[in-house]
């Protein structure tokens, strides 16, 4: 087992799986696993060597059952240990969870280790041998332990990489739903991060500049001039695409620089000006406690910007409407139609359609 391998599955899940398969071989295990427990439940990361469904029963039905579990849970944090004698004991032979889930299965040892114990969130390894095999030896132990430090700092990176990945597809579904997409760039201009949705359409590829020359020159534009640039995109769509480009510079540290393309250098703002903004009408409604005749007034007026027309498509009097619209602007303070739109549009909410997809 080599060391350098551990540190490999800490850059991402996908090698997760390549590590227990090596840690089982060198072991001459079965089977093993990479699992997050918390207090309602449990959560495989990774496995390798084990059926799917039975990792999929111990989740959903067994774990409430493991008799097991909270004295491996006694071991100290990096302590491994095996579970051999404590399958031999008549009360846990006895038990739901060794007669029902680990008896079928041929589980003879668990060679285990909590590489985090913290409140709330528990991090563990487990290297399973099944059928007519030897349980682990305390030689084998001693191998794992040697490893232990570095499985810890391995899945400690690797937790704080996937936190960053969570982070940022937090922050592409905030800017999606919003009808928005986000590219950032490295100083090169170099693409590092973008919408998946909108890829195609903006020709884009990690690692390369932006190829749109219409979407290039607005950018560069932008970040230049230190202001929001309006463009159509006509390359590669039936109809042009009008967007607005905004450039925010970031302040980043050159160590993010190590790697095929450097760090983030400034974050690209599309936003479609196609399409209408979609306003809070409910919340300025409570906010100012419009009546709901006078949120359907309000409503109206965003919607079509006309006054004259408020009563016939409202199913009123023109006069009983601007009764109701010269209320409104008592309410809300605004005191005629275009403070009240402007004031309308400060309630824009995030729900604003499909990123730049059509």
């Amino acid at each position: 087992m080599r060391i350098e391998d551990i540190y490999a599955a800490a850059f991402g899940r996908e090698h997760l799986a390549t590590l227990l398969e090596q840690l089982v071989r060198s072991f001459d295990a079965q089977s093993g696993f990479l699992a997050c427990t918390v207090p309602d439940g449990a959560a495989f990361q990774a496995q390798f060597g084990n059926d799917p469904a039975w990792l999929d029963l111990y989740a959903t039905r067994y774990h409430q059952h493991d008799i097991l579990f909270p004295r491996l849970m006694q071991a100290a944090e990096g302590q491994c240990v095996t579970a051999h004698a404590m399958l031999a004991e008549p009360a846990v032979r006895a038990s739901i969870f060794y007669r029902d889930y680990l008896a079928p299965m041929g589980v003879v040892d668990n060679l285990a280790v909590n590489l985090f114990k913290q409140p709330g969130l528990s991090a563990h390894l487990a290297l399973i041998r099944r059928g007519a095999v030897a349980p682990f030896a305390d030689t084998d132990r001693d191998r794992l332990q040697a490893l232990v430090p570095h499985l810890r700092r391995a899945v400690y990176v690797g937790s704080h990489l996937s936190r960053a990945i969570d982070q940022m597809a937090a922050l592409r579904t905030l800017v999606a739903a919003r009808g928005d997409a986000v590219l950032m760039l490295d100083a090169q201009h170099r693409v590092i991060d973008h919408d998946p949705a909108a890829a195609d359409l903006l020709a884009l590829r990690h690692g390369e500049p932006v190829r749109l020359p219409a979407l290039a020159r607005a950018i560069n534009l932008a970040r230049t001039g230190g202001q929001p640039v309006a463009v159509e995109l006509a390359d590669g769509v039936a109809t042009p695409l009008p967007v607005l480009v905004q450039v925010l510079p970031v302040i980043r540290d050159r160590f993010a620089d190590l790697g095929d393309t450097g760090g983030i250098a400034c974050i690209v703002h599309l936003t479609r000006l196609d399409r209408p903004s979609t306003i809070a009408i409910g919340a300025i409604a409570a906010f100012y406690r419009l009546t709901p005749t006078e949120a359907r007034v309000l409503d109206d007026v965003v919607t079509h910007a006309d006054l004259i027309g408020i009563g016939s498509r409202l199913g009123m009097a023109r006069a009983t409407a601007r009764t109701h619209l010269h209320r409104i602007y008592e309410k809300t303070a605004t005191g005629g139609q275009a403070a009240l739109i402007a004031l309308a549009h400060r309630f824009v909410t995030i729900s604003g359609g499909d990123t730049l997809n059509r």
